[in-house]
């Protein structure tokens, strides 16, 4: 019996060896045998090669040159919405938090590149300048200005004194000799300027520091505010206004905004046309003149913007008041030849310094006003270059004259 079991076993190892080659794997085998018996790997038969009908040929499409395939248009980003003076506040909050743990590194995310020598500071000025709780703020377009408390005097060599109650101010002779009692002046607040941007609100340490609201001059008879309509003077009709800027290297044509930056174009036009007085600093009066003719034009940022309006073009002196910043969402420094107001970084300290952009500049967003758009972009182009080139002598571009018209009218 034993014998016959083992007879049985090398009978069915033989035909087991028999079966397989040796130098082909089993996992092959299987493939090759499932493929084989797939019915779509089978030569169809004649009778049903006779029914299929024969394949249609297609015509093929012409080819289009890819010189004349017009590119898909960029997608238009969405508008930012406004800011929040709660958004910034928590922003800065934690920009606090960040300062407060010793790591300037970790602020990089929220300060913009032109501004990055912030971090340079040391821990302590640091945290020095994001110091104070948010008292308020303000929201212009995509700049929101907060109120901080101003930090505490620092005490030396005496123990600290809770400040006292500011009394109500006494009424006229309360005091002694019948005198008047001033109340003391309020504190003088810190600021917080933050920005918004696509990423989120940066931090603008410059325009913080030297944050102040708008100077209207000292008291004139010529100095004063001139309405945009006296400005204008014949200039009638409600047409869009224009500026033609005449300069050495063509002449610009320049939409001008009075319902977005209403301040910064009634200094513009009041001071081109001579109607609006500023204080000339060679005599140390107010004068009334076309401010702009015969200027030069000085290379700012070459190949990114230029600027006029600088009676000596190595102090760029005031002209003895500023306006304040006008900033909307809707304009941005998008395009060559946005029409702005110069403010040195300084918010709320532009009057009479203006710029033309000859390339996209992002970074002057909420920064500055624009109060126009210029044209055409070849004289643009010719100002920055020649700007550029003479920036250290006195041949660079010169403006012949400044002219104020309503669309329609005859140019001058």
């Amino acid at each position: 019996m034993i014998a016959r079991i083992f007879s049985i076993s090398l009978i069915l190892l033989a035909i087991s060896c028999q079966s397989s080659t040796p130098d082909t794997p089993a996992s092959e085998q299987r493939s090759s045998s499932v493929a084989a018996s797939r019915p779509a790997d089978r030569a169809p038969s004649p009778e049903r090669a006779a029914a299929a009908p024969a394949p249609t040929a297609q015509p093929t499409p012409p080819r289009t040159p890819a010189a004349e395939v017009a590119p898909a248009p960029d997608p238009q980003p969405a508008p930012l919405p406004p800011p929040s003076v709660e958004e910034a506040r928590l922003v800065f909050e934690g920009m606090q938090t960040l300062a407060a743990a010793g790591n300037p590194s970790s602020l990089v995310p929220y300060i913009p590149k032109r501004d990055r020598a912030f971090l340079h500071r040391t821990p302590a000025e640091i945290q020095a300048a994001l110091w104070g709780k948010v008292l308020g703020g303000e929201v212009l377009g995509g700049r929101v200005v907060l109120q901080l408390e101003p930090r505490p005097e620092p005490v030396t060599g005496k123990a600290a004194v809770a400040p006292k109650p500011v009394a109500p101010p006494k009424r006229k002779g309360s005091g002694k000799g019948g005198k008047v009692v001033e109340p003391p002046p309020p504190p003088k607040f810190r600021y917080a300027v933050l920005m918004r941007r696509p990423m989120g609100f940066r931090y603008d340490p410059i325009a913080s520091e030297r944050w102040a609201p708008p100077d209207p001059g000292p008291a004139d008879p010529l100095n004063r505010d001139v309405p945009l309509s006296e400005a204008l003077g014949d200039q009638k009709g409600k047409g869009r206004l224009v500026a033609e800027i005449d300069t050495t290297e063509g002449r610009l044509t320049c939409e001008l905004f009075p319902d977005k930056a209403p301040r910064a174009v009634t200094a513009f036009v009041g001071l081109a046309r001579g109607l609006r007085a500023f204080l000339d600093p060679g005599t140390k009066t107010w004068t009334r003149r076309a401010f702009y003719d015969s200027q030069s034009i000085h290379a700012s940022a070459p190949g990114a913007y230029f600027s006029f309006g600088c009676i000596d073009r190595q102090t760029c002196p005031g002209v003895g008041f500023t306006v304040p910043d006008e900033l909307d969402l809707s304009l941005r420094h998008d395009l060559p030849g946005r029409l702005g107001l110069d403010n040195a970084d300084r918010p709320n300290q532009g009057a009479a310094r203006f710029y033309i952009t000859a390339a996209p500049d992002a970074e002057r967003d909420d920064r500055t006003t624009i109060l126009g758009q210029c044209g055409p972009l070849d004289v643009i182009d010719r100002i920055s270059r020649a700007s550029e080139h003479e920036s250290g002598s006195s041949d660079g571009p010169l403006i012949r004259t400044v002219s104020i018209r309503r669309e329609g009218s005859a140019a001058p």
